[in-house]
């Protein structure tokens, strides 16, 4: 490990050195902090848990050239948490998580190819998933057409995946997609007023079978309009085909979002997410259908509370109930330099059976959302939140812990990033 890191510091040292002479280079940085204190993140507390503290850490060195002809992009990356390796010991944190280069055969029509970042609508589906340490890139080819004068967009994505260079068909056994592709169209059809439609097709091989895939599309259309001081957001999506393990799959997700500038300085925004489930009380139907939603390859942290109960798997969670979030959030200028937020979130099942004969109260709980975010400077910025839940015993009954024996579920961290630009030279 220690010659590979050693080997691929010293490939970006060339590259640096090849192109310092050359047009629109920059070397830039990114250092990322965030210590937590955690006591039912995710996961209930009961009387036997203590609360963690601990903090992560998230080192980026970005290499970006760009000339008329191609752009392109080197991010190297370390993830790790204070103290998790011992000194002297190299546990291989070092990864690289972009290497993409992108070609203009016109002024409109590109080809991405390499390791990426997607980042699409919201991020609903496909998200770079900044919160966490590592994030998430992906190893594609993107045909972009990008026509300025019509406001319209289209990428048309293919990936494929395999663990080696393999002499005949092999094993594929991450949790994660075999092939992928998706077609995603944008619009903007005024000042006010835009559209775009996604459609994905991710293929799943079926676990230990290397002959078996399963094909699942996800379709649907997010718009946004902003007429004024008010402004809304609506997504549909539609989910078919079967699962990984071959069920089959038809399922939905809705969403709106409406905002209102109420002063100046202030926002209140209105959301509701509904993420479909699967009705467990007929057991011989479960057994060859699901109605559960996947988010595929999207964020959760941004949509369904910062406490991260919900949304890493939905088409799992609650096993597989679905879930529904009413939430109302008001955030706040305060001065150039800092904003705050807070949010209140109501979160409910879709179906009300965790089993053919467990049917249960469907509300599962509130919580409450609060952040403060400072700007320090154009490269420097300080975050710090603070989360509680306020548990249903549903949610007990769901984290196993019995009714009314949960402790007060709460969630602090504070953040700070710096944002340096080691190098830029434009010709």
């Amino acid at each position: 490990m220690k010659i590979f890191i050693f080997n691929l510091f010293n490939t970006f040292l060339c590259l640096c050195i090849t192109f310092s002479s050359l047009a629109q280079l920059s070397l830039s940085g990114n250092l990322r902090n965030r210590g937590e204190f955690r006591y039912g993140q995710g996961v209930l507390p009961d009387s036997s848990k203590k609360p963690a503290f601990f903090v992560n850490q998230r080192t980026r060195l970005m290499l970006d050239y760009n000339n008329p002809k191609y752009l392109l992009k080197i991010t190297i990356q370390d993830s790790r948490v204070w103290g998790d390796t011992e000194p002297k010991r190299d546990n291989g944190s070092l990864d690289l998580f972009e290497a993409w280069i992108k070609y203009y055969f016109t002024k409109k029509l590109s080809v991405k190819l390499g390791r990426q970042r997607l980042i699409y609508d919201d991020q609903r589906l496909l998200s770079e998933t900044n919160w966490n340490n590592k994030g998430s890139s992906h190893d594609l080819a993107v045909i972009q057409y990008e026509n300025t004068e019509r406001l319209l967009s289209c990428h048309l994505g293919l990936g494929l995946n395999n663990l080696n260079e393999d002499k005949f068909l092999s094993d594929y056994n991450l949790n994660y997609y075999k092939y992928l592709s998706y077609l995603w169209i944008h619009k903007k059809l005024s000042d006010k007023l835009d559209i775009s439609l996604i459609d994905i097709l991710d293929a799943n091989q079926k676990p230990a079978f290397k002959n078996i895939i399963y094909i699942r599309n996800t379709a649907g259309t997010n718009v946004k309009l902003k007429p004024g001081r008010i402004s809304a957001e609506a997504s549909v999506y539609i989910q078919h085909g079967n699962i990984s393990t071959g069920e089959k799959l038809l399922s939905n997700f809705y969403a709106a979002k409406f905002s209102w500038d109420i002063f100046r300085n202030t926002s209140l925004i209105l959301g509701y997410d509904h993420y479909s489930g699967t009705d467990l009380s007929d057991s011989i139907k479960v057994m060859t259908k699901t109605n559960s939603f996947s988010k595929l390859y999207g964020s959760n942290h941004r949509f369904l509370g910062y406490m991260d109960y919900f949304g890493k798997d939905i088409a799992s969670e609650n096993n597989g109930a679905g879930i529904n979030n009413i939430n109302i959030r008001i955030e706040n200028t305060v001065t150039k330099s800092i904003r705050s937020q807070i949010t209140w979130h109501w979160f409910a099942l879709d179906k009300e059976y965790l089993s053919a004969t467990n049917k249960v109260d469907k509300y599962l709980g509130t919580e409450i959302d609060l952040m403060l975010t400072y700007k320090a400077s154009n490269d420097l910025s300080i975050k710090a939140g603070y989360s509680f839940m306020l548990p249903n015993n549903t949610l007990e009954i769901i984290n196993e812990i019995q009714e009314g024996k949960s402790r007060f579920a709460q969630f602090g961290w504070l953040q700070i990033q710096f944002n340096p630009i080691l190098y830029s030279k434009t010709k």
